[in-house]
């Protein structure tokens, strides 16, 4: 089975990053254990660090 999965991250009510993923051949909570969270924590991070010097994202 393949799975399209379409998700948004948004941090102080602002879309930070929006993607969708086609073709996904493991269930979505492997998605997201194996490679989403990270994804997100990096974006997250990374955002973080602008916003704190408040420098233009990347």
């Amino acid at each position: 089975m393949r799975y399209i999965m379409e998700w948004k991250l948004t941090l102080n009510k602002r879309a930070a990053a929006k993607q969708t993923e086609e073709n996904l051949v493991v269930a979505p909570s492997d998605f997201w254990n194996k490679e989403l969270a990270s994804k997100i924590a990096d974006i997250v991070q990374s955002k973080g660090k602008c916003g704190a010097s408040g420098g233009a994202p990347h």
